[in-house]
């Protein structure tokens, strides 16, 4: 069984927790790598280091079919109503009405306090259990040095009793 992401480095859990605070209230639901690394951590130089999080990290982030641009999977099931400029929501004919351009400037709405508050509960739950698997599976270190200690002292017995 592989390892789990958020084992991975000792700051995961931190990342995947903003990287959902920033994606959850970002007035545009949905960016590229680059532009959600600069958003997230001021630096477009992480984008790789972003782009490895959100792939690895399929419970919280969704790449879109040209693998360019990622969200959050629980905003993208909102419906595209939110007007960007005036952070209000539009009806289904004022969108259609729109431009092209300005339909670009619509997007999902943010989530709320406590949607983000479940998804980061969730991340440390997940962290949570990761460990745990992961001190599971070392169950036979105590056992092993408890034969090693048995056999070194058995060993200990035996030249003590033939000297």
């Amino acid at each position: 069984m592989k390892e789990s992401p958020y084992l991975k480095y000792d700051n995961r859990l931190a990342d995947v927790i903003a990287a959902i605070q920033v994606m959850g209230i970002y007035k545009f639901y949905k960016l590229d790598f680059s532009q959600w690394a600069d958003r997230i951590s001021g630096d477009i130089n992480e984008t790789a280091k972003w782009e490895n999080v959100f792939i690895e990290h399929p419970e919280f982030f969704r790449i879109d079919q040209t693998k360019k641009k990622v969200s959050l999977v629980w905003r993208r099931n909102y419906p595209k109503n939110f007007d960007v400029d005036t952070r209000n929501e539009i009806s289904k004919s004022d969108f259609l009405a729109l431009s092209d351009e300005k339909k670009a400037r619509i997007s999902r709405n943010p989530l709320k306090n406590d949607d983000i508050t479940m998804l980061i509960e969730s991340a440390i739950s997940l962290h949570s259990r990761a460990l745990q698997l992961k001190q599971d599976k070392r169950w036979w270190v105590p056992v092993l040095i408890g034969v090693i200690a048995g056999v070194i002292s058995t060993i200990a017995n035996i030249v003590m009793g033939s000297i």
